[in-house]
């Protein structure tokens, strides 16, 4: 699209949206141009821009046929261009929810107003990049509209849930305070009136969701992050612990080459080996992390951590000494 172009879609669609619409020969005659090039900026308005554009017979205009439709100008750093590019390429991986289509609708559409050339560019650089998230969880659009329009209300929701160790699922009625994306799943951070709790709910695990008629008031005292870390996990708790783990010389550079938490410090041991230290409430989700490492890591602090790994170390030494013991008697069978 060519400068000239662009500035006069610009004025028909002012035009458009001041008078209610307007006809091909106005705008010959306004632009000077014939009526050729005015059906070719229609058709790059409804066909590039999305432009719910039409002909009313009635009143024998061009007229939009979406009120809300509107055509933003763009103006953007070749940074700010590349770094939106590569969010939408991220976008098209985290698509649990079919709504989220909309938003890589969206960058189409401000893509449609660059130059072509940049949009050369930047279908080049998106065919250069993969992006590999967390497996995710399907979601209920049905549970994700209800309760996107209970969280923007201040609305009750009352739905089913179904907790991770249990098939069946009971009624809760819930204050939806905050939604929270984490390794590829939605969480919601909810009040329950009727245990007077704060918790974290799994949107995988709910179905049957209803809009209520009660409206609540979110706390002057709530902080997301008392319940949350954002490093870490969803755990809703407000305790936190002094974490403190040693890592061999094996993996320490791979320690050292990520941040791991806002609060983290590092201590190089003179054998190669390294301290990793910070505060966190999301013991559960560390302690899987901390498994995950195997022999090359040993916990220093909390005294809980350390339980932990050595309780799961126990199940799985009972575990493989039983599938053995059953080996070796079918051996002998």
């Amino acid at each position: 699209m060519g400068k000239n172009q662009l500035e006069r879609i610009l004025q028909i669609d002012r035009i458009i949206r001041d008078r209610g619409g307007c006809t091909k020969k106005e705008l010959t005659e306004r632009f000077e141009v014939s009526e050729k090039s005015i059906e070719r900026d229609f058709a790059y308005m409804k066909d590039r821009l999305m432009a719910p554009l039409e002909y009313d017979r009635h009143k024998e205009l061009y007229v939009y046929t979406d009120s809300s439709y509107f055509l933003p100008s763009v103006s953007m750093t070749e940074g700010q261009i590349l770094a939106l590019s590569l969010s939408s390429e991220i976008l098209n991986h985290f698509n649990a929810v079919g709504e989220f289509g909309q938003l890589k609708e969206s960058f189409d559409r401000l893509a449609a107003y660059l130059p072509d050339e940049v949009q050369v560019d930047l279908s080049r650089i998106n065919n250069r990049v993969t992006v590999i998230t967390d497996q995710q969880s399907p979601l209920s659009d049905k549970v994700w509209h209800v309760l996107t329009e209970c969280l923007r209300g201040n609305r009750l929701i009352k739905l089913q849930y179904r907790k991770p160790d249990n098939r069946e699922y009971e009624s809760k009625t819930l204050e939806p305070y905050s939604l929270v994306a984490f390794r590829g799943n939605w969480y919601l951070i909810a009040h329950s009136p009727e245990k007077g709790t704060i918790r974290t709910y799994a949107l995988s695990r709910m179905k049957d969701p209803i809009k209520e008629k009660g409206t609540f008031t979110i706390p002057k005292d709530f902080k997301l992050e008392d319940y949350i870390d954002p490093e870490w996990g969803i755990y809703a708790r407000k305790e936190s612990y002094d974490f403190k783990l040693k890592f061999s010389p094996g993996v320490a550079n791979i320690i050292k080459e990520k941040r791991w938490h806002k609060t983290q410090q590092t201590e190089e041991q003179a054998d190669g080996s390294l301290i990793l230290s910070f505060q966190s409430g999301q013991i559960e989700t560390i302690g899987q992390w901390v498994m995950s490492w195997g022999a090359e890591v040993t916990v220093i602090s909390p005294s809980a951590l350390e339980k932990q790994v050595k309780d799961n170390i126990g199940s799985l030494g009972d575990l493989y000494r039983i599938n053995n013991d059953r080996d070796l008697i079918q051996s002998f069978a």
